[in-house]
C-alpha cells in the first residue's frame, strides 16, 4: 500500500510538471516583453520645432511663424541632401507660404524649414514626413500641436495688423496703412506716435508756445479729440500702457540745467506719466538732479510692470562746440518708478529711437548705431537682449546702409514672430518701412513712399 500511495504521488507530480513549466514560461515571456517595451510611445527620430511658437502654444491669427525639422540620425544612415520634406497640416486651419507668393496647405520641400500663417482660429498641428529620396523609404514622422488663437480686441477702425507711419519734419502728418490692403488713411495732420491696445485712440504730440509741446488723444476716426497735458513742458514719444489707461512720454522740466546753472539751458529729460481718464501727470524719475536723462523712446514690458528705455549720464564737455559729454546704457525700471537695473552699457554713442519688448516679455530689441562709438568698435544694426536671462546684446540684423538713415523705431509685430522698423537702403534719400523675421532673415518691403516714410507703431488685432 505505501509502494502504490508512493507512486501515484509521483505520478501526480509528473502530470503537474508540464503545467508548471508552461505557467512559469509565460511568465518570463510577460517579464521580457515588459522589459523590452517602453514605458510611453516611442520618441520620434523627426522632430519639428518654432522658434516662436512652442509645443501646445499659440501663434495669433493672421500672423505668421517658422518651423524648422530636426532629423535625428546618430548612424549616419541618410545625407542631408537626399532627405525631402512632405509638410501637412491636421485641421488646414493654417497655410504654407511658398517661394512666389504661393500658398498650400500641403508641401514638398528640399528645405527643412517653412513659413505658415495663421488663417482659422482653433487648435492645428504642423506635420511632416521625412523621407530619403535616394532609397525612396520614410526616415519617420515629426509633428507640433498647437493653437490658433483669435482676435481679443474690437477697433471701430482697424480689422488687421495696420502700420502707424509719420511723415514730414515740424509739420507732421500722420497715416495708417492697412497690411493687407494696403488701404492709407490720414488720421491726424500731427506726429502721433501710437495707438491704444484696444485699437480705438491715439495719442501723439502738439506742439505748444515757446517751443513747448502737449499731449493729446484722440479717436482713431478723428473725433473726441483731447489734450491731456497743459503744454508748459517739452514734451515728447507718448506710449500707451498695455491697459490702455495711463500714457508714458519724456518730458524736459522747467528746472535749470545742473551742470550749468545760471545759464538759461533747460533740464534733462524726465519719464513722466499721465492718467487717459483724468489727465494728471507725473514725473517718475529725478534725472536732472543727477545729471542723468533719458534718450529716445519708452517701451513697456507686456505686463506693464517695467519700462525699458536708453538712459544717459552727462558731463561738461569742456568747449563751446561740444558742451556736453555722454555715456548711454540700456536700463528698465518699475513703471511706477524706482531704482533702475542696467542692462548694458551703450558707449558714448546711443541707438536711435526704437525699442520694443517681445509680446511675451522676454527679450528687448533696439537699434544701436554702435559702429559710431569711439570704442569699442562694434556694428550697427537691430540687436537683441534679454532682460532676465543675463548677457550682452546679440546681433541680429546688420545695418544695411551705415552711411544713411540707421534702423528706427524697431517694433514686433506678428505675433512677436516679424520685426519693422524704418530706414534707407544703400544710401536713399528718402526711408521706408522694412521687415525681417525675429531672427533677423527674410527682409521685406513694406511701404514705396514718396515722402520719408517714419514708423511709429503697429497695431494688431490680437
Amino acid at each position: 500500500m505505501r509502494h502504490d500511495v508512493s507512486t501515484r504521488l509521483r505520478a501526480r507530480r509528473t502530470a503537474a510538471a508540464p503545467r508548471f513549466v508552461e505557467i512559469v514560461g509565460l511568465a518570463l515571456i510577460l517579464l521580457t516583453l515588459s522589459a523590452c517595451s517602453p514605458a510611453g510611445p516611442a520618441a520620434s527620430n523627426v522632430q519639428v520645432t518654432s522658434p516662436t511658437v512652442a509645443a501646445q502654444g499659440q501663434l495669433a491669427l493672421h500672423a505668421t511663424a517658422t518651423f524648422e525639422v530636426a532629423v535625428q540620425d546618430p548612424n549616419g544612415l541618410h545625407q542631408a541632401e537626399d532627405l525631402r520634406y512632405h509638410w501637412s497640416v491636421d485641421e488646414e486651419r493654417g497655410t504654407y507660404l511658398l517661394d512666389g507668393g504661393e500658398e498650400a496647405t500641403e508641401a514638398a520641400t528640399t528645405s527643412s524649414s517653412l513659413q505658415l500663417r495663421g488663417d482659422v482660429a482653433g487648435a492645428e498641428t504642423v506635420r511632416v514626413t521625412v523621407v530619403d529620396a535616394s532609397t525612396d523609404t520614410t526616415v519617420g514622422v515629426g509633428t507640433l500641436a498647437f493653437d490658433i488663437t483669435s482676435p481679443s480686441a474690437t477697433s471701430l477702425c482697424f480689422d488687421a495688423t495696420t502700420l502707424l507711419v509719420a511723415y514730414g519734419y515740424g509739420q507732421w502728418y500722420t497715416d495708417t496703412i492697412d497690411l493687407e490692403t494696403g488701404e492709407r488713411t490720414t488720421v491726424a495732420y500731427a506726429l502721433v506716435t501710437d495707438i491704444s491696445p484696444d485699437g480705438n485712440w491715439l495719442t501723439g504730440v502738439q506742439s505748444a508756445d515757446e517751443g513747448r509741446s502737449r499731449i493729446f488723444i484722440q479717436r482713431c476716426d478723428r473725433s473726441g479729440y483731447r489734450t491731456l497735458t497743459n503744454g508748459e513742458h517739452y514734451e515728447e514719444s507718448p506710449k500707451f500702457a498695455p491697459d490702455g489707461r495711463s500714457i508714458y512720454f519724456r518730458r524736459r522740466t522747467a528746472d535749470e540745467n545742473v551742470l550749468y546753472p545760471g545759464e538759461g539751458l533747460p533740464g534733462f529729460p524726465e519719464v513722466a506719466v499721465v492718467d487717459v481718464a483724468t489727465g494728471v501727470s507725473s514725473v517718475l524719475t529725478s534725472f536732472n538732479a543727477a545729471a542723468e536723462g533719458v534718450h529716445g523712446g519708452l517701451a513697456i514690458a507686456p505686463d506693464g510692470e517695467t519700462l525699458a528705455f536708453v538712459r544717459f549720464k552727462a558731463a561738461q564737455g569742456g568747449s563751446a562746440y561740444a558742451r556736453f559729454v555722454y555715456d548711454f546704457d540700456l536700463v528698465t525700471m518699475p513703471a511706477g518708478g524706482g531704482p533702475l537695473q542696467s542692462l548694458t552699457s551703450l558707449g558714448d554713442h546711443a541707438p536711435t529711437n526704437g525699442i520694443d519688448w517681445s509680446p511675451d516679455g522676454g527679450d528687448i530689441i533696439f537699434s544701436w548705431e554702435a559702429d559710431n562709438q569711439s570704442e569699442p568698435a562694434r556694428t550697427g544694426g537691430i540687436y537683441r537682449i534679454h532682460p532676465t536671462a543675463g548677457g550682452g546684446p546679440q546681433l541680429i540684423f546688420t545695418d544695411p546702409s551705415p552711411q544713411s538713415l540707421a534702423p528706427m523705431n524697431t517694433t514686433y509685430y506678428a505675433g512677436g514672430t516679424r520685426i519693422a522698423w524704418s530706414g534707407q537702403e544703400y544710401g536713399d534719400s528718402t526711408a521706408e518701412v522694412w521687415s525681417i523675421d525675429a531672427n533677423g532673415a527674410d527682409v521685406q518691403r513694406l511701404t514705396d513712399d514718396v515722402g520719408s516714410a517714419r514708423l511709429m507703431a503697429i497695431w494688431e488685432p490680437y
